[in-house]
């Protein structure tokens, strides 16, 4: 029981530490002012190198908790999957960054990969496609807007796919009941990221507008 609860907060705290944050700072970015904490961010800003190293660190908050709960202590699929997503809630929500943290896929991604490879690079072809078609869209030139809508939803697309996959494939219940609780989380972490500043002043249909892109496209 106490192994269980110390493993699950452990998964937490592991979450929160911000890497991408860290790696923005050490090249006097700060993310939040570019938007939020998000590696994507950290590319455009500080270029690949940082990325590799401390989008790593954000990927290993889905990946340590299934390999070291599941393949190292052999905890039940149900405190695995609890601590999967702690993690994923501390990158969220990170108690070392006053609670406001990135958008959890990376962490999602690394999650999904450790516990059913085969089930999460299925659910990623939507991912991979929108990247390969904003790539083409820009070095075309069709391209030139900051906000990148298609990363976004094919993100969404992949997570929420995720659950029906699994469930499709056989997985174990406690696996689809921890992919299901994934897009509810991402989902929950778009619409409440920044939205009071957002819709300040705003009437109904402009806030419906933006409630509509914070869900779909991450950004007001």
């Amino acid at each position: 029981m106490w192994a269980e609860i110390g493993f699950v907060l452990s998964c937490y705290l592991y979450g929160s530490i911000p890497f991408v944050w860290w790696g923005a700072r050490k090249r006097g970015v700060n993310l939040r002012e570019h938007g939020s904490i998000s590696t994507s961010i950290l590319w455009r800003t500080s270029g690949i190198r940082p990325v590799i190293i401390y989008g790593a660190g954000d990927l290993s908050k889905g990946v340590f908790p299934i390999l070291i709960g599941y393949y190292v202590i052999d905890f039940s699929l149900w405190v695995v999957g609890l601590g999967g997503m702690l993690a994923l809630i501390g990158q969220m929500w990170p108690v070392f960054l006053g609670f406001s943290g990135g958008k959890g896929g990376a962490a999602g991604i690394g999650l999904s990969v450790t516990l059913t490879p085969v089930v999460a690079i299925i659910s990623l072809i939507p991912f991979i496609g929108a990247g390969i078609w904003r790539h083409t869209r820009v070095h075309r030139g069709e391209e030139k807007e900051k906000k990148d809508r298609s990363a976004a939803l094919g993100m969404l697309a992949t997570f929420t796919l995720l659950p029906f996959i699994a469930f499709a494939s056989g997985s174990d219940p406690e696996v689809v009941y921890t992919y299901i609780s994934l897009p509810i989380l991402i989902l929950t972490r778009r619409a409440t990221f920044r939205l009071k500043e957002d819709i300040q002043g705003k009437n109904r249909q402009e806030i419906f507008t933006i409630l509509k892109n914070h869900l779909l496209y991450d950004h007001s």
